[in-house]
């Protein structure tokens, strides 16, 4: 508990971040949040090229 109090008092925004992670990071429920956070923009991203049809814009470019 000191830990987290000495961190909060601080106001140091990196060790607070740093620490949220390592407390998401310890469980095996961390590596789903994992691959939310990662994946999950790659596939919104890859949903939008298809919908833009990007490939097809690309070919038809000069």
């Amino acid at each position: 508990m000191t830990e987290y109090t000495s961190v909060f008092r601080d106001t140091d925004y990196f060790a607070i971040v740093a620490m949220n992670i390592e407390i998401f990071s310890q469980n095996a429920l961390s590596s789903l949040y994992g691959l939310i956070f990662t994946v999950l923009p790659w596939l919104l991203i890859g949903l939008s090229f298809g919908k833009l049809d990007v490939v097809r814009m690309i070919a038809d470019g000069p």
